[in-house]
């Protein structure tokens, strides 16, 4: 996680995904499992030219195809790679009628007995696709995988095929465990340890029906004495292909990719950052229109209260004014020539009367709540 000003940015490290403390180690964690593409670029975008043409593959009954893991170093990745495969030919099969046989060797290192972590999840996705796959594609589906040891594959994987074929087993321990599984005779356990015929089966269920035969193509690709790759390259030398150029292609997409979207992401902050200045530019602008405006209406109150001490004075002098007509003092006569009702003329005249006091006194002036009478006809002897 990288931090910033403010927040968090983008780390390269996790394909620049945004992380913050609540989510950095969740998001870390989704993003370990794609870190491998970065190296195994057969991932890649849907209007990719190197993505496989299914619909091609799946109509072509001429020709068996290979897809091959030997050049993947991690185990995780290879057997991912196998199960995507899967879910791929099952997804495609509405683009063919043609019959469609699956065949995965050695299936009980893809899905072992009681897989634990990923190989779980790699086993109900097996069996799921192992399950539904014969009912879809006009021509059929098949499914084939095999095993040196009966025991150590997957138990739900073994379930979902529908017939089971026993061929000879090394295994002094599986052989035992299968014989007391499907408690066989004596002859079917002796046909595991020592079959009469070599490549010789024994289909489940069907014991008395004898043993089956087949006949694999003679094409080297799983002869025990023989190396694929060696034999074409012998018998095919022109046809021996370099990779070196389609990874360097692929590398050169992936760095592309990753430009692009490093200079998505840097637009993205520059209008981030350039959204957060135009809010802190309205927020002091909001501050001072704020502090304007407590400015003036403390100035406002200030001449307010400036304009009540000068009435107050004015109402004080005009009550105490002997030069006037006594009748003329009255807090309503002051009260009509300043303005005012009698009430607050008369509160007036007398607060002004307190705070001249305590002026002489030297005390700090306070206001007084008191209020007259109403009838504004009399005065006062305390203010006199």
């Amino acid at each position: 996680m990288k931090k910033s000003e403010g927040g968090v940015k983008a780390d390269p490290k996790i394909f620049h995904l945004k992380t913050t403390g609540g989510t950095a180690k969740s998001l870390q964690d989704v993003a370990s499992y794609f870190l491998p593409f970065k190296k195994h670029l057969f991932l890649t975008s849907e209007d990719s030219p190197l993505k496989l043409n299914w619909k091609e593959i799946l109509n072509d009954n001429e020709h068996y195809h290979i897809f091959g893991t030997r050049w993947i170093d991690d185990e995780k990745l290879k057997e991912f790679c196998i199960l995507a495969l899967f879910d791929a030919i099952i997804r495609n099969r509405r683009h063919s009628n043609k019959p469609c046989l699956i065949i995965i060797p050695e299936i009980r290192f893809l899905v072992p007995f009681r897989a634990k972590g990923y190989k779980e999840f790699l086993a109900r996705g097996m069996t799921s696709n192992i399950s539904v796959m014969r009912n879809i594609g006009k021509g059929g589906n098949s499914f084939m995988g095999d095993s040196q040891v009966w025991s150590d594959v997957d138990e739900s994987v073994r379930n979902s095929g529908t017939k089971t074929f026993y061929g000879q087993m090394g295994g002094a321990k599986d052989i035992e465990n299968i014989s007391k599984a499907m408690r066989f005779k004596t002859d079917v356990s002796q046909h595991l340890k020592s079959p009469e015929v070599e490549r010789s089966y024994l289909m489940q269920e069907k014991w008395d029906q004898g043993t089956w035969n087949f006949w694999m193509p003679g094409h080297a690709h799983k002869e025990e004495d023989s190396s694929f790759f060696d034999l074409y390259k012998q018998f095919y030398p022109e046809k021996m292909k370099f990779y070196s150029d389609l990874i360097k292609k692929m590398k050169d997409t992936y760095e592309e990719e990753e430009n692009r979207i490093k200079d998505k992401i840097k637009k993205q902050l520059q209008t981030e950052k350039e959204e957060k200045e135009r809010k802190k530019k309205e927020r002091e602008q909001v501050k001072q229109e704020r502090e304007g405006t407590e400015q003036k209406q403390e100035i406002q109150e200030e001449k307010e209260v400036q304009t009540k001490e000068k009435l107050m004075k004015i109402c004080y002098e005009l009550f105490n004014d002997e030069k006037i007509d006594k009748r003329e003092r009255t807090y309503r006569k002051i009260g009509e020539k300043v303005g005012l009702n009698h009430v607050t003329a008369k509160s007036y005249i007398e607060k002004y009367s307190l705070i001249k006091k305590e002026g002489e006194n030297g005390q700090i002036p306070k206001e007084s709540n008191q209020g007259g009478n109403g009838s504004g006809e009399t005065q006062p002897d305390s203010i006199q």
